[in-house]
């Protein structure tokens, strides 16, 4: 292999390990959301899920519910949780959902009203898409 070819493959398999490593969106990146502690997170998402960005919207409440777990919010990751599983249905990805409201109903208590409230709100969404809407 020349130099050159050795150069190109080099700088093609640096840039493709850089942007593995960034995978919040851009404009998270330049807005500071990334700074943001789980509450302005969750604030992030519903703000981009009220404009139709489902996917940027599920990005955000992935990260507030990964940063609510660390730091101890449960009331916060609950509800986070919740919202990844309506940003996955609303995608129609019910399946995939399904997997997140689990871990969320799991997660809540009524002594938490915001994240058990959102839980079973997201789960009536759930019923009513399967025709079971006695649930």
């Amino acid at each position: 292999m020349t130099g050159v070819r050795k150069l190109i493959l080099m700088l093609c398999l640096a840039s493709c390990s850089a942007m593995d490593s960034i995978s919040v969106p851009t404009p998270w990146r330049e807005s500071g959301v990334m700074e943001a502690d789980p509450r302005a997170m969750l604030a992030e998402g519903a703000r981009r899920l009220s404009q139709r960005e489902v996917r940027v919207a599920r990005r955000a409440f992935e990260l507030a519910a990964r940063s609510a777990e660390a730091s101890g919010d449960r009331a916060v990751h609950v509800e986070a949780l919740a919202l990844v599983a309506r940003c996955y249905f609303l995608d129609g990805f019910a399946d995939d959902g399904q997997i997140w409201l689990e871990r969320a109903e799991k997660l809540s208590t009524p002594d938490e009203p915001l994240g058990y409230s959102r839980c079973r709100q997201v789960r009536g969404l759930f019923e009513r898409s399967l025709g079971n809407q006695d649930k």
